[in-house]
């Protein structure tokens, strides 16, 4: 099953859409290029490693203005992806939040 999360992670004005699925591997980004024509590119999730079953969220857990990444799966995990780097890329870490 497909689960959708949208953000703004370029800052442009126009939702892109993160698309969690339930082989792990498989989740992809898509970015919009304005008219919600999306665009494949998995640029902005470089290095983050979903989960089984993965519905993604994103929310600015630490208040510095960034989006970060919350992934929930069905072995009941929660990798939680701190953005450290720009407003469009995730360079942060996983570690596990409960």
């Amino acid at each position: 099953m497909s689960t959708p999360s949208f953000v703004d992670i370029d800052n442009d004005g126009d939702l892109d859409l993160l698309v969690g699925a339930e082989d792990a591997p498989l989740m992809q980004f898509f970015v919009n290029q304005g008219s919600n024509v999306f665009v494949a590119d998995n640029g902005p999730i470089a290095g983050v490693t979903s989960v089984r079953d993965g519905h993604p969220h994103f929310v600015d857990l630490d208040r510095d203005g960034d989006y970060d990444l919350l992934i929930g799966g069905s072995n009941g995990r929660l990798p939680f992806y701190e953005n450290t780097g720009s407003p469009l890329y995730l360079h942060g870490h996983a570690t596990m939040r409960w």
